[in-house]
């Protein structure tokens, strides 16, 4: 041995892995270190890791079943589980998602193995603030260094609090407003006694009031909305739950981000033509034409693809519930009969319920088949009310066939002459509104529905 100054050191002529143990699982390095096999972890390869604990959970710190000195960290894009362990003195708490010394802060299994919460939330108190101080929601005489992302629970001088006004540790008196783990009159309440963060954030005080830290991926005042972690939020084809973060995908959409179309090969399709003044016979021509070019690229069948039609102006016409026609030929020539009256105001909402009520809610329609309506109009409703009223009318029909009957809902204007603002509401997704002429009409028909039912991307 020899010593210098401040330090000691002790020479050994013996191999320095004979004084290591690696448990028989794994092997020891020149500088005395154990490299653990597969599977196995800890400073001597003792502790076994289950690669199943991961399984199903999402990316984050997880408390270890049995052993309070140890936790799990999850990675659930690349399926990797790791075992890691506290440092000396210090056990997991999973409510902080830190290593902590129990007998400075509250930590949940200390009091006995597996007695635990594992909270709900995956994230580090030091998600949102990677270097700086947060106080210990569970103590008064402590806070949290945040260092580089990671959390260090640290303890003020005896007999001082944390004040997080001044970010530093103060005499008790000095802390507004007074912490709640004092006793006696001396306690007053905390704000932050109330989980105003919803399991969400790190609630803090400023100023006398609680302010949420949220963590990553949530937000508003009380951390209670959750982002849909999404570039373009659900790929525009969908709506975020804000409750779960989570895409809710509109037909035929799915997958995490609405990125992934399941075209089905039972399909109902309803067109919605309108029959009005407005239209020219011939305009009405190239309408039925772009109809019928739409019916030659869908395979229809009692088994496949269906096809209802209605004409409206003032009034509606029911030419065809879903169950008549079995393949195009005989459908194409249904339609070809139809003539478009000489004269007629235009009320869309009325046809929008009268499709609802006399072809989506009546007996021909399938069960468990996705029902598509096809509007297509070169005009504003102008019967009906006031124009703000038939403007809501026209959408609140649309809106009960979208949302009450899961339907999807597209609407085409022809013209110069539409609503854009109507239409573009009424439709269930901003690519499923379409606005285009009479001469287009045909090309411009086909590709959305091919889009729609067949799922053919541009």
């Amino acid at each position: 041995m020899y010593k210098t100054q401040n330090h000691f050191f002790i020479c050994l002529t013996e191999n320095v892995c004979d004084l290591v143990s690696c448990s028989n699982h794994g092997n020891c390095t020149t500088s005395g270190d154990c490299v653990c096999d597969k599977n196995w972890s800890g400073k001597d390869c003792s502790k076994e890791v289950n690669e199943d604990f991961c399984i199903g959970k999402a990316s984050g710190h997880y408390a270890h079943p049995t052993d309070c000195t140890a936790y799990y960290v999850c990675h659930a894009d690349t399926e990797r589980t790791a075992l890691l362990y506290c440092g000396p003195g210090t056990l997991w708490s999973q409510s902080l998602k830190v290593c902590a010394d129990p007998a400075i802060t509250k930590v949940e299994c200390f009091e006995g193995v597996g007695n635990y919460s594992n909270g709900n939330t995956t994230q580090s108190v030091c998600s949102t603030i990677q270097n700086g101080h947060l106080p210990n929601p569970e103590d008064c005489s402590s806070f949290i260094q945040c260092a580089n992302g990671v959390a260090h629970i640290m303890p003020c001088p005896l007999g001082l609090h944390w004040n997080p006004n001044i970010l530093n540790c103060d005499f008790p008196e000095n802390v507004e407003p007074r912490c709640s783990t004092l006793q006696g009159s001396q306690a007053t309440e905390n704000p932050c006694d109330i989980d105003t963060c919803n399991g969400n954030g790190i609630c803090v005080v400023v100023n006398g009031a609680a302010v949420c830290n949220c963590f990553q991926g949530w937000l508003t005042d009380n951390c209670s909305e959750h982002v849909c972690d999404n570039a373009t939020v659900c790929s525009e084809r969908g709506k975020c739950n804000r409750t779960t973060g989570e895409c809710q995908c509109e037909i035929p959409w799915a997958g995490a981000n609405c990125e992934v179309c399941n075209a089905s090969k039972a399909v109902d399709v309803a067109f919605i033509l309108d029959e009005t003044g407005s239209i020219s016979d011939a305009q009405f021509q190239q309408t039925k034409q772009a109809i019928f070019d739409t019916i030659n690229i869908l395979t229809v069948g009692k088994d496949d693809v269906q096809v209802a039609m209605v004409t409206f102006n003032a009034k509606q016409r029911l030419h065809f519930r879903f169950d008549v026609f079995d393949n195009s030929q005989d459908l194409i020539a249904k339609i070809a009969t139809i003539v478009k009256p000489a004269s007629g105001s235009t009320k869309i909402h009325g046809a929008v319920d009268f499709t609802r009520v006399n072809i989506l809610e009546h007996q021909s329609n399938r069960p468990n088949v996705r029902d598509v309506i096809i509007l297509l109009t070169d005009g504003k409703s102008t019967v009906g009310g006031s124009p703000a009223t038939r403007k809501l009318k026209d959408i609140t029909s649309a809106k009960k066939i979208k949302d009450d009957l899961n339907a999807v809902f597209i609407s085409v204007g022809i013209g110069g002459e539409i609503d854009r603002d109507t239409l573009k509401a009424m439709a269930s997704l901003p690519e499923y509104y379409l606005e285009t002429d009479f001469d287009k009409l045909g090309l411009d028909l086909k590709s959305i529905i091919d889009k729609v039912v067949n799922c053919k991307q541009d």
